[in-house]
């Protein structure tokens, strides 16, 4: 983390949402920023009381964003998802779970199949509701995404036609018709979960939306690189809760689908050296097969 900052230097928001208690005060640390975004958009920051206490204060794009979180949480187990504690305009106070973090090589194999169930409680909650249908949906506007994707990556010379003949044809071979969309938590990683009181909780539940569901798994693939055994485990610990039968068949559609969004988010944002690492992931993942794709399979350049 970083040094503490004065109260003066926060936010309006944050700042508004925190005046009350400022007389107990004792500390206020940034924890950290959104990548690519301006300083206060996604902004956290580790709140300490005199009395000891922490909680985390967060600055959201817009207040309707935390009452979604808000709802989302309150279905959610307590004890592994931390209660927002209270709201101003586009600022929130949430509990402070402490614990030792899962980002890293040595999880034990219990905490990744409780991880998997973790996961996989979130997908069998019913969303709050937010104009977006759940249950089943055509994934044709989510191939359509992928193949603009692919022509972006194209036309600025991150990957060559070979590359994306193999991203796509691969990807489009494994499609589903259609997918179940509904709550998706989409940054569920080693980063964002802790052990707190012999549980494993998710501490960072910003980004609740409704989305297919096989999709939210590849982006945990994405965010969390595994070991092949450690990510068995994890999906048997999902599959308690919900059958991963249909990520393992139609898994190379959403894992195109997350490392190109990725890729052109991050030269969108300005990121480029968090891109060779995401490129890297692609062709690793698309390796060329024993034979050459379909030419006539390929996107049109």
């Amino acid at each position: 983390m970083s040094p503490p900052i004065s109260f003066d230097s926060l936010p309006p928001d944050v700042a508004a949402l925190l005046a009350r208690a400022r007389e107990d005060l004792e500390e206020i640390v940034p924890i950290t920023g959104l990548a690519g975004k301006p300083l206060d958009d996604g902004a956290t920051y580790q709140v300490k009381f005199r009395s000891g206490a922490l909680a985390k204060a967060r600055l959201c794009p817009t207040s309707e964003d935390i009452g979604y979180q808000r709802d989302a949480l309150s279905r959610l187990p307590a004890d592994r998802f931390p209660r927002i504690l209270a709201v101003e305009s586009r600022a929130s106070l949430e509990q402070w779970f402490d614990g030792e973090s899962l980002d890293s090589p040595g999880t034990t194999a219990g905490r990744l199949l409780e991880s998997g169930r973790l996961l996989g409680l979130v997908h069998q909650t019913h969303a709050p509701e937010c104009g977006k249908a759940q249950g089943l949906r055509s994934t044709r506007e989510c191939a359509q995404r992928l193949e603009s994707r692919i022509h972006q990556l194209i036309s600025h010379r991150m990957i060559d036609e070979s590359l994306a003949a193999r991203v796509w044809n691969r990807a489009t071979e494994q499609r589903p018709e259609y997918a179940q969309y509904g709550l998706s938590h989409r940054d569920f990683c080693g980063e964002n979960l802790v052990v707190c009181r012999g549980k494993v909780c998710c501490i960072d539940n910003t980004t609740f939306a409704i989305s297919a569901l096989d999709q939210d798994l590849a982006r945990t693939w994405y965010r969390w690189p595994m070991s092949g055994a450690d990510w068995q485990l994890f999906l048997e610990g999902y599959g308690e809760c919900r059958d991963g039968a249909s990520f393992l068949r139609h898994g190379l559609f959403w894992k195109a689908h997350v490392l190109t969004g990725a890729i052109v988010m991050r030269m969108r944002s300005g990121l480029p050296g968090q891109i060779e690492r995401l490129l890297h992931r692609l062709r690793t993942t698309f390796q060329p097969p024993d034979r050459a794709a379909s030419p006539s399979a390929r996107p049109e350049s």
